[in-house]
């Protein structure tokens, strides 16, 4: 099993990208990881409207933002976990 170069996974995201983005994984063997783009943004957006309601609207600590990223990152790790 060979690396997998930079060019090769340009060259992917450009013939079958769409809503997927390709990126090369960490570990060995060499891996390509395929991020669902758009549910990635629905989670961010959907932890960022939680994260302002919950500090501005209805006045809590900024804790509220922090908590923010937990739908992002759950996200990520089912995302990441396929």
């Amino acid at each position: 099993m060979g690396d997998i170069s930079h060019e090769e996974v340009a060259e992917l995201n450009r013939v079958m990208g769409g809503s997927t983005l390709f990126t090369k994984g960490w570990n060995e063997p060499a891996k390509l990881i395929g991020w669902d783009v758009p549910v990635i943004a629905f989670l961010a957006g959907v932890g960022g409207a939680f994260g302002f309601y919950g500090k501005f609207v209805k006045g809590g600590n900024w804790l509220w933002l922090g908590a923010a990223a937990i739908p992002l990152v759950a996200g990520l790790a089912v995302n990441k976990s396929r």
